[in-house]
């Protein structure tokens, strides 16, 4: 841009055909200019970041947020929660669940142990994640939590 000003302030200066014809030339080239430059740029970002570029359009779809409601009252609010406790009433005497055992032929015994060390080499693997929590937020707990997902292996028949 600055090429253009420099030519409009010295066509307005000079006030020669020659001045004002390359500043209406440059002037008229920098549509096409910007184009080019906003296209290389988003290229660039979907071609660098893939994951970000989901980021981004979920950011601007409004994913993840709920919309708030102009027009609900703390009346209409507290009649939604009680309606979700109606729920519960109608099942509250029904017997608990049951549950059926697997044939005795059923074994898991194709499943190794995960270790701590397992989980966090997945983790670190990881590129990007298509979910709420961003990946480099995931890697920089993985420590804390790997643990709770590491279960001693016992060979199981049921």
């Amino acid at each position: 841009m600055s090429t253009v000003r420099r030519l409009e302030r010295s066509s307005r200066h000079l006030k020669t055909p020659e001045t004002t014809a390359a500043w209406y030339s440059k002037h008229h080239e920098y549509p096409a200019l910007l184009r080019r430059k906003r296209k290389c740029f988003w290229q660039a970002k979907i071609e660098a970041k893939p994951c970000q570029l989901w980021w981004s359009v979920g950011a601007l779809l409004g994913r993840g947020k709920t919309p708030l409601p102009a027009d609900i009252d703390a009346a209409q609010f507290h009649r939604f929660f009680d309606e979700i406790a109606g729920v519960r009433s109608p099942t509250s005497d029904a017997p608990p669940p049951s549950f059926s055992s697997s044939p005795s032929t059923v074994s898991f015994s194709q499943f190794q142990s995960v270790t701590v060390n397992d989980v966090i080499a997945a983790v670190a693997r990881q590129k990007c994640a298509l979910d709420p929590l961003p990946t480099t937020h995931l890697k920089a707990v993985v420590g804390v939590f790997a643990p709770f997902c590491h279960q001693p292996f016992q060979q199981v028949t049921v």
